[in-house]
C-alpha cells in the first residue's frame, strides 16, 4: 500500500515505508531510494522473475520457488505462523504447493496468491472468500483454489490481487472470487464468492482475448484486443468510462480521447486509480503511388 518494489538483473530491490519489514532488507525502517532485498539467507544465488507488493509485505518467485517478507498478520506470508519477517521466508511447499513450479505471485490486502503448474492457490485471510477455496476459513499455507467448476480443465496464465479478491487470465478468459459487494468480481452481481466465478463476456468484452488482467481496491480491470475494460467501484473513476457509477459488468474505457490511436497492451490498478501501458497504433499509410508494368502494377508507400 505504501511501498515498491523493482526487479533488476535478477535481484529485488524495494523502496518506501518498511516498518512493517517489507522492504526486506533485514531492517523495519522506511527509504526514499530503492534498497536491495536481502540475499544472505533464502535468495542467495536465486534470479528473482516476479515481485509483488501488498499491505504491508511482499512476495517474489525466485528459481520457481514462492518467498514472502514483511508483516505477517493473517498469514500472509505463507510460511505457516504469523510472525513477521525483515528477509525473505520461503512460503509452505509440505502441502498444496508440493512439487509444483511457482511461475507468479501475487500480494493483496490480507492475502497472497501465486501460480503454479497452470493452477491457483492462495493462503492468509479469508473471511470473504479470497483464497477461492470454497471455504471461509484463514490458511496460514498455499490452499488450493477450487477447479470443480468454471476453472475445470482450464490453464491460468495471469493473475491479480487486490484488496481482498482475486482475478486470474484462464484460457483468454477472465475469471474472479472473493469480495463482490462493489461489482468487482464482474458477474453481473455484488455478491462475495468463495469459489471461482466467470467474468461477464457478453458485453465489452464478447468475443474478445484477455491478455492482461488487475484487480484494485474494489474494481478490476482488463485489457483484450487492444481496448481496456473495467468493472467495479467508480466513486473515483477508476473505470475510465466517463463516469462514476459503478458496474459489476464490464464497460469499456474510454476511447475518444488520447487513447484513440492507442492499442493498449497491459493494465494495472491501484485502490481507487487505473493505469495502462499502451502501444501507438500506426497510421494509414502516405504517398502511395502506383507503376503500372506489363498486366500488373508495382505499388509503392510510406509507412
Amino acid at each position: 500500500e505504501t511501498h515498491s518494489c523493482a526487479i533488476a538483473d535478477g535481484e529485488a530491490y524495494c523502496w518506501g515505508s518498511g516498518s512493517g519489514g517489507q522492504l526486506g532488507n533485514n531492517g523495519a525502517t522506511s527509504s526514499r531510494v530503492p534498497v536491495a532485498v536481502d540475499t544472505s539467507g533464502l535468495l542467495n544465488g536465486k534470479t528473482v522473475s516476479a515481485i509483488s507488493t501488498g499491505s504491508n509485505f511482499t512476495c517474489a518467485v525466485a528459481d520457481d520457488r514462492a518467498y514472502c517478507w514483511g508483516s505477517n498478520f493473517y498469514g500472509v506470508l505463507g510460511d505457516n505462523s504469523t510472525t513477521g519477517s525483515t528477509v525473505p521466508v520461503a512460503v509452505d511447499t509440505n502441502g498444496a504447493l508440493g512439487g509444483k513450479s511457482v511461475s507468479e505471485v501475487a500480494a493483496g490486502w490480507s492475502h497472497a496468491c501465486a501460480i503454479a503448474a497452470g493452477k491457483a492457490f492462495c493462503w492468509g485471510e479469508n473471511t470473504v472468500g479470497q483464497l477461492g477455496n470454497g471455504s471461509g476459513l484463514r490458511s496460514l499455507v498455499p490452499v488450493a483454489v477450487d477447479t470443480s467448476w468454471v476453472l475445470a480443465g482450464k490453464t491460468l496464465t495471469a493473475m491479480s490481487t487486490g484488496f481482498d479478491h482475486t482475478c486470474v487470465i484462464a484460457d483468454s478468459a477472465a475469471f474472479c472470487w472473493g469480495r463482490g459487494t462493489s461489482g468487482q468480481l464482474g458477474n453481473r452481481s455484488t455478491e462475495n464468492s468463495s469459489v471461482p466465478v466467470a467474468v461477464d463476456s457478453f458485453g465489452a468484452l464478447s468475443g474478445s482475448t484477455i491478455t492482461s488482467i488487475a484487480a484494485g481496491g474494489q474494481h478490476s480491470c482488463a485489457a483484450a484486443d487492444g481496448k481496456a475494460t473495467c468493472w467495479g467501484a467508480n466513486s473515483s473513476g477508476q473505470l475510465g468510462d466517463g463516469t462514476t457509477a459503478q458496474s459489476s459488468v464490464p464497460v469499456g474505457v474510454d476511447t475518444a480521447g488520447i487513447l484513440s490511436t492507442r492499442a493498449v497492451t497491459e493494465v494495472s490498478a491501484g485502490e481507487m486509480h487505473t493505469v495502462v501501458l499502451t502501444a501507438i497504433s500506426p497510421g494509414a499509410p502516405t504517398g502511395v503511388g502506383g507503376v503500372p508494368g506489363n498486366g500488373k502494377v508495382t505499388v509503392s508507400w510510406v509507412v
